[in-house]
């Protein structure tokens, strides 16, 4: 994303689009689809056509022959409901150079909604004062200014996210100080040798009674710190949509 937006004002300039790699049959069409349909009030039917040329890999190829052979998805007056691939066939009239085209439809996958929802794991952490751990990428390429592991520690009663800043060493008190708005927290921003030595030396420093790590990897066990360590993990809870177990399963049994 940061890369892509290096390159927005050539872009710009050329009068393309630069878009970060993603599947370019949902993501894509669902962008385009909302900038399309911003000016109209009410919509009754929205067609969305790709003319693009690409050469897949094998990987692709082989997903895409799969694809013809599985009925996927469609959602219609509401509701998603089976269907098969080229189920629609159409003509299409684009702006030259591409000119008239043959287009069929695709299904999509089955869609469910779900949240994550944080969990701990642990010693509990109310009434505590804290020093949390972020994933530092998230916060510095991310632009954010707080992550999981701050919203954790509101949310189960920490009594205080303890500010690591003025007894930080090395490369984090780098990185605290060129980003002051971060929330009061420490940014794992690497787990080199060096790196590592200066995360642990700063959250001992830090007069605090328990780390809170909300990193992707288990910094607990890596460091061995002098204080509790309780980690910030994810679950799955499920919004809408078939039961995600059931889907599963029913793909396991073909």
């Amino acid at each position: 994303m940061k890369a892509m937006l290096e390159h927005d004002e050539a872009a710009r300039k050329r009068g393309v689009a630069a878009v970060s790699a993603l599947a370019f049959e949902i993501a894509v069409g669902d962008c385009a689809a909302a900038v399309a349909g911003a000016e109209f009030r009410e919509i009754s039917s929205l067609l969305l056509t790709y003319a693009t040329r690409f050469h897949a890999s094998k990987g692709t190829q082989r997903t895409i022959l799969r694809m013809l052979q599985t009925a996927g998805y469609a959602y219609e007056r509401g509701a998603w409901v089976e269907t098969s691939p080229a189920s629609v066939v159409r003509t299409v009239d684009f702006p030259p150079p591409v000119g008239r085209v043959t287009a069929m439809s695709f299904p999509s996958a089955e869609v469910i909604t779900a949240r994550s929802d944080l969990a701990l794991e642990g010693p509990p952490i109310e009434g505590k004062r804290v020093v949390v751990v972020e994933d530092g990428p998230t916060l510095t390429h991310g632009g954010m200014t707080y992550g999981a592991g701050v919203v954790a520690a509101r949310r189960f009663g920490a009594a205080e996210l303890v500010d690591p800043e003025p007894v930080a060493v090395g490369s984090i008190k780098a990185v605290l100080q060129r980003y002051p708005g971060l929330e009061p927290l420490v940014p794992a921003m690497g787990y080199g040798e060096t790196q590592m030595r200066e995360l642990k030396e700063t959250l001992e420093r830090v007069d605090a009674d328990l780390v809170l790590v909300a990193t992707p990897i288990d910094l607990g066990s890596l460091l061995k710190l002098d204080k509790p360590v309780t980690r910030v993990r994810y679950e799955l809870a499920q919004v809408s949509g078939r039961p995600l177990r059931e889907i599963v399963e029913g793909v396991l049994a073909r």
